[in-house]
């Protein structure tokens, strides 16, 4: 017997916490907080819930259920939970729900990938309108805490910070908001936001971080052609944008420059290291066409 609380709020799978199971086993009454994406209204939501990366441990128990389509037919592999390298990005295990809705309990052997950075992910691919949810929780060790309020309440604060920190110009805050701008869990949006708040008045040293982002092929291209078209002006962030540029997928590298042209300092240093790759075979610089191909990139 289970009983499930839920967050009545609205939005993608993954958005709010999940559901809470009261399980009773052996006569013991004990509680397994759980990441679910089952939502109210349907199944049909997808999304992916990633952890904060970790050093793995020699082994890992947590309980799991949910469904990989029909139970009738063979699983359609849409819903899974996997162990990935934090660095790399490679699976280094990987199981299906069990299919039902009684919890399965689970304990991986790591000890040939102890010491390794890792995270956690929970994957709803299953578009499907039935047998398409899954949760994981109860992890011991407690690897990946869940939070106490839902992820969608997070976000919609974060968002609400930095319009704050945005709009009224908060500078003796910029330095804890820089916090958002770097945090990948974030809405995009709001690490915009933050983004520019540090560009408009941040200081050299908060400008320098984040204009790394620029070449973090990890971060959303929208938070890295913000930093560009807001910060191309600026000394501090001209430098990293040409680096950034001759790493970027083709678009990116077009709307990039297009930031550096639109003042006269970031104008000038675009056509310097155009000029540059001209006259110096020393120097070669990645362009990426629209088929996909590129040349070597910087000093060869």
């Amino acid at each position: 017997m289970y009983i499930e609380v839920v967050d009545g709020d609205k939005g993608a799978a993954f958005a709010w916490i999940g559901v809470t199971r009261f399980s009773i086993d052996l006569y013991l009454f004990s509680e397994r907080r759980m990441i679910s994406s089952l939502r109210p209204g349907g199944e049909r939501l997808t999304g992916v819930f990633r952890s904060a990366e970790f050093e793995v441990p020699a082994s890992l128990t947590f309980t799991i259920t949910g469904h990989s389509g029909n139970p009738d037919r063979p699983p359609n592999g849409k819903n899974y939970f996997q162990l990935v390298d934090a660095a790399t990005g490679r699976v280094l295990k990987k199981m299906l729900p069990p299919r039902n809705d009684s919890e399965v309990e689970m304990e991986w052997d790591l000890r040939s990938l102890a010491g390794h950075r890792a995270r956690l992910e929970i994957v709803d691919g299953d578009s499907n309108g039935s047998f398409a949810w899954l949760a994981v929780g109860g992890f011991k060790p407690n690897v990946a805490p869940i939070p106490d309020q839902d992820p969608a309440t997070v976000a919609k604060r974060q968002q609400a910070a930095a319009q704050v920190v945005h709009d009224l110009r908060l500078v003796e805050t910029l330095e804890a908001a820089a916090a958002v701008a770097g945090n990948p869990l974030a809405p995009t949006e709001a690490r915009s936001l933050v983004a520019q708040a540090i560009l408009a008045n941040g200081n050299a040293q908060q400008q320098i971080k984040l204009t790394e982002l620029l070449a973090d092929e990890a971060s959303p291209e929208p938070l890295r052609l913000a930093i560009a078209t807001h910060g191309a002006h600026l000394p501090t962030a001209q430098e990293p944008l040409l680096e950034a540029l001759g790493q970027a997928p083709a678009e990116l590298q077009v709307q990039f420059a297009r930031a550096l042209a639109q003042n006269q300092a970031g104008a000038g240093r675009l056509l310097a290291a155009v000029e540059k790759v001209r006259r110096w075979p020393g120097y070669c610089w990645t362009f990426t066409s629209a088929t996909g191909s590129r040349r070597n990139a910087w000093r060869c």
